[in-house]
């Protein structure tokens, strides 16, 4: 049965969009590695003594800790083929029909496709998928999931573009939390503090600028005065009936 509401979109969106880290991406160098791939599987994760702690905020996907992790668990839908070609393929004739033609937005389809990329290099091996299972980060009542069958499913995500997902997703995998909290402070700052800062440039500015203007009319006035004095020297030297 098909949802007759575009209140799936805004849940979808509350659980895959992330505004801030795409506001961010620019500046995500500082905080990792810049490569899509930079995502150990699940066993590493382990080896590394990191933890695996589920969260379902997505902007805490992939961010690490020392001994952490978070990973955000896949939801049961967004394993099904009919789900996607439903609600998140924008060429579905399903999706007008499904949701009176609300269509979902590209920013959207995006940050799932991105999400799901990031599961193709979590599982891997079948100890990743074991990890998985345990640490209910997939549908724990599921059996019929094995390697051969979510490989058969997630290989086409792995083929995913940078270009076909969100800036946050785009160039990116994990993110060190401890930074990522430090150059947020710095490039996204609260409103007040955006409006503060630019009250004070503003200041500055101003102040600048009247320190520069009183310079340069200083320096005009000191030409000036040495241009009439050089010009009285000379009218005196040459004077008529002045002796030398």
């Amino acid at each position: 049965m098909l949802l007759h509401s575009d209140s799936i979109y805004k849940q979808l969106e509350q659980e895959f969009l992330t505004p801030d880290l795409d506001l961010l991406s620019p500046h995500l160098w500082l905080v990792a590695t810049q490569s899509r791939s930079h995502i150990g599987p699940l066993h590493e994760q382990v080896l590394k003594g990191r933890a695996i702690v589920i969260t379902e905020n997505p902007d805490l996907h992939l961010t690490w800790t020392d001994n952490r992790i978070f990973i955000k668990p896949i939801p049961r839908y967004m394993l099904s083929y009919a789900f996607w070609t439903t609600y998140l393929n924008p060429v579905s004739t399903n999706v007008a029909k499904a949701t009176e033609h609300y269509e979902p937005t590209q920013a959207l389809i995006k940050a799932a496709l991105g999400y799901m990329r990031t599961y193709y290099h979590l599982i891997q091996h079948e100890s990743d998928l074991h990890i998985a299972k345990q640490s209910r980060l997939l549908p724990t009542d599921n059996d019929d999931i094995t390697l051969e069958t979510y490989h058969h499913f997630i290989t086409g995500f792995g083929d995913i573009q940078n270009n076909q997902a969100s800036p946050r997703y785009s160039a990116y995998g994990t993110l060190r939390l401890a930074r990522l909290n430090l150059w947020a402070k710095i490039f996204t700052p609260p409103l007040w503090f955006s409006v503060a800062t630019l009250l004070c440039i503003c200041a500055i500015g101003s102040v600048m600028t009247f320190l520069l203007l009183f310079m340069l009319l200083r320096e005009l006035a000191f030409a000036i005065k040495g241009i009439l004095q050089r010009q009285r020297a000379q009218t005196g030297l040459c004077a008529p009936g002045v002796l030398p």
